[in-house]
């Protein structure tokens, strides 16, 4: 159950991970990355191409921005391109910060996540590479922080604070520098007010002031989410604690994951469901996977294939995907085969299909 925020490093690709809930959901995109052969551009909520696929790689739209890569080289396992550089444009293709950096803060490759998958962009602020140094820009390409030889990774602002890894220890920035010195061995971004870091096999909860709110543990745990986290002490079951550290939910789940629009998945006996903040059932564990609820649906895995569900629990696009994603506005992600991504709209009408 141990989460991990996506973060930018020096000198390779991206660091991309996995479980738990991230950063509040920031406003839908209105449009959504796409390929074309081996060119990426963007559709709208129905499906057509809106911006003209040119770019070797295209992310996610964020605060009307999205990165998009020119003159990479994309003949990679993963398809993610190595070289060539980095630039912002806006709804309409225009760039609104010309291509000139090296890397940028994206989540391309994360399939299995509640994580925000939103773009870049986060509180007028982006991750970036140039000239080989780390910064932080806004939305109109200026520095706000930068850093030396010594920045190794650095996490996408939230709550007014980003996590960054100097020197091999973490520590806190705001927009003016740091606040919390590096001195932990991992760290998460701030959610509802706490963040999580590890020293060794141990765990804590700090506030912004980089005090300790609730003291350390050995266990797994994801990021607070409405009032709640889900966290396990030692080998023992899952529980929910509040930003105190007393479990309001007392542990009896093999797994958990954050509260989303107020249902937490949680396994028991090898099958998921989900529960209310009263800790009662609301959907029975009856799903080989899932992630949380987006937009009022969830996506669940039922004999290796993925569909949707409602908060009923009720089946709304059936299970028939490889993959599947959140829905983030109109559509969600998803794999119709390895290798081959698309969009499904809420109707379960798969709207487009990557083309070779």
């Amino acid at each position: 159950m141990k989460h991990r925020f996506v973060a930018l490093t020096l000198g390779t690709c991206l660091l991309f991970a996995s479980c738990g809930e991230g950063p509040k959901k920031a406003a839908a995109p209105k449009l959504f990355p796409v390929k074309v052969g081996s060119k990426h551009g963007y559709i709208n909520g129905e499906g057509n191409i809106v911006i003209t696929p040119q770019y070797e790689y295209a992310g996610r739209f964020s605060e009307g921005l999205a990165a998009v890569n020119i003159g990479g080289n994309c003949d990679n396992v993963i398809g993610f391109p190595e070289g060539g550089v980095w630039g912002f444009i806006n709804e309409g293709g225009t760039f609104v910060i010309n291509p000139q950096f090296e890397q940028v803060a994206i989540h391309p490759f994360i399939y299995l996540t509640t994580l925000n998958l939103d773009g870049s962009f986060h509180e007028d602020k982006a991750l970036v590479i140039r000239g080989g140094k780390a910064a932080y820009i806004t939305r109109n390409g200026d520095s706000v922080l930068e850093f030396g030889s010594g920045f190794e990774k650095g996490y996408n602002f939230n709550e007014g604070l980003a996590a960054v890894c100097i020197n091999r220890k973490w520590g806190f920035v705001n927009d003016r520098g740091l606040v919390i010195a590096p001195r932990f061995d991992d760290a998460s971004n701030f959610q509802e007010g706490l963040a999580f870091v590890e020293i060794g096999d141990k765990v804590a909860f700090i506030d912004k002031s980089g005090n300790l709110s609730i003291n350390w543990f050995e266990g797994g745990y994801a990021p607070f989410s409405e009032g709640l986290a889900p966290v396990s002490v030692g080998d023992k079951k899952c529980g929910f604690i509040n930003t105190t550290g007393k479990f309001i939910i007392e542990p009896q789940f093999d797994a958990a994951l954050s509260f989303s629009e107020g249902l937490a998945p949680v396994e028991v006996s090898e099958k998921w469901g989900f529960i209310n903040a009263q800790s009662q059932l609301i959907i029975n564990p009856q799903f080989d996977n899932t992630l949380g609820f987006s937009r009022g649906f969830a996506p669940v895995q039922i004999k290796g294939k993925w569909g949707y569900i409602d908060r009923k629990g009720r089946l709304v696009i059936p299970p028939q995907f490889e993959i599947a994603r959140e829905f983030d506005g109109d559509l969600a992600e998803v794999w119709i085969k390895v290798g081959k991504k698309g969009y499904v709209n809420r109707e379960g009408k798969i709207v487009w299909i990557d083309r070779d």
